[in-house]
């Protein structure tokens, strides 16, 4: 079973636009289903928030509208597991600063590992990439690292 991380966007991009920065970003190459392959076990989509429940439940934990969500699909060999973690986290901070949009990345739709409001993106402690100097040479200013909110 894959695990699953989102990024939400206050975009009004189309999702295939999203993919395709996530590609310019990190790399990968299109499947035919319109999905990303970034690495073995890493796969991105994206899709239109629409479904009024999901937009709502979005709006309530990051406090902005969402338009679009980035999925990542992580299912990575073990020794791949950290390079694949990194890979997708530069990759949700980095659509979210190309679109200049408000953003939120979580796991499982629960832990929160990163915001981005008004241009500032905040990064969650506890998260292990935040820590790494490679993945932090790719997070533009203005960031700022701070314990994770409550729910």
């Amino acid at each position: 079973m894959a695990l699953s991380y989102d990024v939400v966007l206050a975009s009004q991009v189309e999702p295939a636009e999203a993919v395709g920065i996530v590609r310019d970003l990190v790399g990968g190459r299109p499947a035919d289903d319109g999905r990303l392959v970034v690495m073995t076990g890493l796969v991105v989509g994206a899709g239109v928030v629409d479904y009024e429940p999901e937009g709502e439940a979005e709006r309530g934990r990051w406090g902005f509208d969402p338009a679009v969500s980035v999925g990542f699909a992580l299912k990575p060999e073990p020794a791949d597991w950290e390079r694949a973690e990194d890979t997708m986290s530069i990759a949700a901070v980095g659509v979210a600063a190309r679109l200049d949009c408000d953003a939120g990345f979580s796991f499982q739709g629960e832990r929160k590992l990163f915001v981005r409001r008004d241009g500032l993106i905040t990064l969650y402690f506890g998260w292990r990439p935040w820590n790494e100097p490679a993945v932090l040479a790719h997070v533009p200013a203005p960031h700022t690292v701070e314990p994770a909110p409550e729910g």
